[in-house]
């Protein structure tokens, strides 16, 4: 458990004592103005809370590490985005900072100290400005889902350059569990987690969580152009190295978009739900997603074309004269239940 949790209430709850005018009266900076391109962003100070069904996500923009990388530093409340904690109603503790991610050797964090809050259907959408991170510019979007107990991040890189620029992502979560952190499945039916693994649920009881039980989602079913070059289940420090990390080898070419798709779920937790049940669960991510799954809401059917590690963006050659189906004809729309 990390020292520093915050205690968030409300639909919307926003933290902005930080940045609050330093005396009364004074009037609150207008956010810069957007790049070409980019989306303007409400004047929404981090860090903010979303609660959906009963669920809370705190996002915090405090997730970075001393060393600035990954693994081998401690995570010290410096700039880095991610979310810091999730609770729901079995429990909580979900995270000491989690779904943060690196491009190259860089967080991502938010640059400006605002975010966009938006209400989508029944969803929660976060959005930060962009960054620009090695000749790409770098978009971390968080979903919260209107069932409360899932969130998505989808990562965008744009590369504007007119050469091919090739990186790693890496996309790490230090788990709330700490010492006690138990892998109770992964998608090939063992405990061990490998690069083979496209889910992984983990919980501090081997039998049933008494913090709220984690799946994390890192890749999807069937050919995809880009699956994880490693994993590991230490990342940085924060009351215990336990976490999981998976790192992406990812070419995007000149002039053009390439995305990556990552899921957390929360379930279960005061050790009532038992682990095999949430394993259970997760098996509908054994499913590809359809173009029109809920799961994809706010992705346009080109956008999902190009998230990298649920499609192949790039056909493989065929030998007939059959045409192939769109990338982004990607499956079955599963239902999930947490």
């Amino acid at each position: 458990m990390r020292p520093h949790r915050l205690a968030v209430a409300g639909a919307v709850a926003l933290l902005a004592a930080a940045l609050a005018p330093a005396f009364a009266g004074a009037e609150a900076a207008p956010p810069p103005p957007a790049a070409p391109g980019v989306k303007a962003l409400a004047a929404t100070p981090l860090d903010a809370s979303v609660v959906v069904n009963g669920y809370e996500w705190q996002m915090s923009n405090a997730c970075g590490t001393s060393n600035g990388l990954p693994t081998g530093g401690t995570s010290n409340g410096s700039p880095g985005l991610g979310i810091l904690e999730a609770k729901g109603p079995g429990g909580g503790d979900a995270f000491d900072c989690g779904a943060v991610v690196w491009v190259g050797n860089t967080v991502v964090a938010d640059d400006d100290g605002t975010v966009d809050v938006s209400p989508s259907g029944g969803d929660t959408v976060v959005t930060p400005s962009t960054q620009t991170i090695g000749g790409l510019h770098v978009t971390d979007t968080y979903r919260v889902f209107s069932g409360g107990d899932t969130a998505r991040v989808l990562v965008t890189l744009e590369n504007p350059t007119a050469a091919d620029i090739s990186t790693t992502v890496a996309y790490a979560s230090n788990f709330g569990s700490d010492t006690t952190t138990t892998i109770a499945g992964t998608s090939s039916g063992d405990t061990g987690f490998t690069t083979a693994d496209r889910w992984l649920v983990t919980a501090d009881d081997p039998t049933a969580g008494g913090d709220i039980v984690n799946t994390s989602v890192f890749f999807g079913p069937g050919a995809v152009d880009v699956t994880p070059s490693s994993v590991s289940t230490a990342v940085f420090a924060s009351a215990g190295t336990q976490g999981a990390m998976a790192t992406f080898d990812v070419t995007v070419p000149a002039g053009a978009t390439r995305s990556l798709l990552f899921f957390q779920v929360v379930t279960g937790g005061g050790n009532g739900t038992p682990n095999s049940a949430v394993v259970a669960s997760a098996a509908v991510w054994d499913t590809p997603l359809a173009a029109s799954s809920p799961l994809l809401a706010g992705i346009s059917p080109a956008d999902q074309g190009l998230v990298v590690n649920w499609t192949r963006v790039v056909a493989p050659p065929t030998t007939t004269t059959t045409t192939a189906a769109p990338a982004a004809a990607v499956g079955v729309t599963p239902t999930f239940t947490g």
